[in-house]
């Protein structure tokens, strides 16, 4: 490491790597989601499709960044583009295990998505719920780490739960 981070850095850092997650109405959120502020479309919503929206989170959103955005997309080109892929990859894989440890009576997944940006999400599982997304229909984007689904049950990356693969 050439410098040493600023402590409050650190702590600013811990919030996001390792945050505080809620419970809320018998939803799991992340700290700084509420709850309470939900539109009558949301509360119409099941409780994977809340979860979902409101922890859905954009890496590129976190951290300054050289990224260029133009003509609707960002430049994926950009080295800066790939190190937020990689925080990405990394934050989806240590939320899974922070609510493991916060709520081990509750099966999670939490997701990595890149599409245009990349974008971390989670959902507690329901038996009467189905996933936010079955990454059967996505095995190209898995295949590629465009996607990956890290499922608390299984304590891994998955592919597939629901066939018993």
């Amino acid at each position: 490491m050439k410098s040493r981070i600023k402590a409050q850095t650190a702590v600013e850092l811990l919030q996001i790597f390792w945050p505080d997650f809620v419970e809320v109405n018998d939803l799991i959120l992340l700290p700084w989601e509420r709850a309470t502020a939900l539109s009558d479309t949301q509360r119409e919503m099941g409780h994977t499709e809340i979860e979902t929206f409101l922890n859905h989170t954009h890496i590129i959103d976190l951290f300054r960044h050289e990224v260029v955005w133009e003509n609707g997309h960002y430049d994926h080109l950009s080295s800066d583009f790939e190190a937020l892929c990689e925080i990405g990859k990394k934050l989806a894989g240590v939320w899974s295990r922070k609510l493991q440890a916060d709520f081990p009576n509750y099966q999670f997944r939490v997701y990595y998505t890149q599409d245009d940006d990349p974008i971390v999400r989670f959902h507690r599982v329901r038996e009467s719920e189905p996933y936010w997304l079955d990454e059967n229909d996505y095995s190209a984007e898995v295949e590629q780490g465009r996607v990956i689904v890290y499922d608390t049950e299984q304590r891994s990356a998955t592919t597939s739960r629901r066939n018993g693969e």
